[in-house]
């Protein structure tokens, strides 16, 4: 009989041994699975990366004429890479342009996010931030601009300042705002809508116009509306100096992505090539303009 009870204890004692060791053995498996997806995502983001720069070397960007600017946020060239860290605060946005000479610096706090639109960096702003650069480039010229962005608040603040009062508003050249011509009902912010978007603006002989994603909104000619609808191409005829453009404002809360900026008025297939290299990378769906 003690006999019988040693050994049921011992079975009962090997039972337990096994089952520590099968939960042991079920923990290092989940830890592997842990480190497993954790390294494959980033491999992904690698890989996503990769992409993405393959695409804009090979972007008509390059090879259009009259590029001024180009900050965009996955050449190793675009950032410090200290800086290129996920909640870093970033200082230079370099410039990516073949001058490459107008890099856009900040005292503020906007800072680096990782995976952004399309799992892409960005630029995120949180309301008292802001790029800025100086440049006369655009003095007495005609423009075309494109501009990455998603808004993460409801409010429909710009994202682009040009000038003081010297590109035609009151309150200065203000892209990406709901509260003046300077976009349209298709482009202006949407309460609730926080869908990332391309957005381009063009200042020429004819009109300045915004489209949104490739779809028209309203266009203005120049020298017929009132100060506040005044086309920034009125900027023809003055000769009041540029001297600063902002990315970004001080009451912008969102990410940006990209800032390509022409002191021309591109032709329709060149502004299409480009919204459709921005569409490609940023995985925007976008129409092509006819105008």
């Amino acid at each position: 009989m003690k006999k019988q009870n040693k050994t049921s204890k011992k079975l009962g004692q090997n039972k337990l041994g096994f089952s520590l060791i099968e939960l042991s053995i079920v923990i290092l498996v989940i830890g592997i699975l842990v480190i497993g997806i954790t390294k494959g995502g980033a491999i992904m983001n690698k890989a996503k990366v990769s992409s993405a720069q393959t695409v804009s070397q090979s972007s008509p960007v390059n090879f259009t004429n009259n590029l001024v600017a180009w900050y965009e946020p996955v050449s190793v060239s675009s950032f410090d890479p200290d800086q290129a860290l996920d909640g870093v605060t970033i200082t230079v946005w370099n410039d990516n342009s073949p001058r490459g000479n107008l890099d856009a610096s900040s005292d503020d706090s906007a800072t680096y996010t990782e995976a952004s639109i399309n799992g892409l960096p960005a630029i995120t702003f949180s309301g008292d931030d802001q790029f800025e650069f100086s440049s006369n480039a655009f003095n007495q010229r005609q423009y075309t601009f494109f501009v990455v962005e998603r808004r993460s608040a409801d409010n429909d603040i710009r994202f682009l300042n040009i000038g003081d009062n010297t590109f035609g508003y009151t309150n200065g050249t203000t892209l990406g705002s709901s509260a003046n011509n300077a976009t349209s009902t298709v482009s202006a912010f949407v309460a609730g809508r926080l869908a990332p978007r391309i957005s381009t603006f063009v200042s020429d002989s004819v009109s300045r116009r915004v489209y949104n994603n490739g779809v028209a909104g309203d266009s203005s000619v120049p020298g017929t509306g009132t100060e506040d609808t005044t086309a920034l191409n009125e900027v023809l005829t003055t000769t009041t100096a540029v001297d600063n453009i902002n990315i970004g404002n001080n009451s912008y809360n969102g990410d940006i992505a990209e800032v390509i900026l022409f002191n021309r008025g591109l032709k329709v297939t060149e502004r299409n090539e480009i919204q459709e290299y921005l569409s490609k990378k940023y995985g925007i769906s976008v129409v092509a303009s006819t105008n």
